[in-house]
């Protein structure tokens, strides 16, 4: 079986160091998955930082963007100085999966 975004963004985090769990969850009578706020899979965080993350591919990147920038706790969330918004996307690279882009957000949509 493939590993998802989701497994995949996981073991990148907790290589890197980070303290990382799925926050999403899976909803059986509805048969559906329930992000955490309604905005990420995973919640990662070290001494300074905690980071919000919505998993996707990369062909799915425009419309998590569009939902993540649409709820209305988004702003909340970054308002947070120790707290961060991201989007991680992926596609497959010669093969191999790897993150294609990994794009901060902040209240307003897109950071710069």
């Amino acid at each position: 079986m493939a590993d998802s975004p989701v497994s995949r963004t996981l073991a990148v985090l907790r290589a890197a160091g980070w303290t990382a769990d799925v926050v999403q969850r899976w909803i059986p009578g509805a048969s559906i998955r329930k992000d955490y706020l309604g905005l990420f899979d995973i919640i990662c965080f070290d001494d300074a930082l905690t980071i919000g993350v919505q998993c996707t591919t990369m062909a799915h990147r425009a419309e998590h963007a569009k939902k993540m920038r649409a709820a209305p706790l988004l702003a909340r969330w970054c308002r947070g100085r120790w707290r961060r918004a991201e989007l991680w996307s992926w596609r497959k690279i010669a093969g191999e999966p790897e993150v294609e882009a990994i794009f901060p957000l902040d209240g307003g949509g897109l950071a710069r």
